[in-house]
Formats: C-alpha cells, structure tokens, sequence
C-alpha cells in the first residue's frame, strides 16, 4: 500500500487495484461486512495523512 502512495497513485487507484489484496480475497476475507476495496481505502487514508 505504501509503495503504491509512494508511486503517487490516487486513492481511486488503489481502491480499485485488487492486486493488492489479492492473497487476502483468495481467502475470502473481503467477503464479509467490510469488503476488500473499503478496506484499501482505509488503509490508504490513514497512510497517507
């Protein structure tokens, strides 16, 4: 995540870049009451301030 804010992408980017969680989603974690992309966006806003 922090590579990706590095790289200066968006919060938009890394919400959709599924990439990132992937090992995660395979898993099923991102199946529950906070999906994968609210949890990328999570961590990118509390990263990036």
């Amino acid at each position: 995540m922090l590579a990706e804010i590095e790289k200066g992408k968006t919060e938009d980017d890394v919400a959709n870049n599924a990439t990132i969680t992937s090992k995660y989603d395979d898993l099923g974690f991102g199946n529950y009451f906070i999906n994968s992309q609210k949890i990328r966006r999570t961590f990118y806003k509390s990263l990036k301030n």
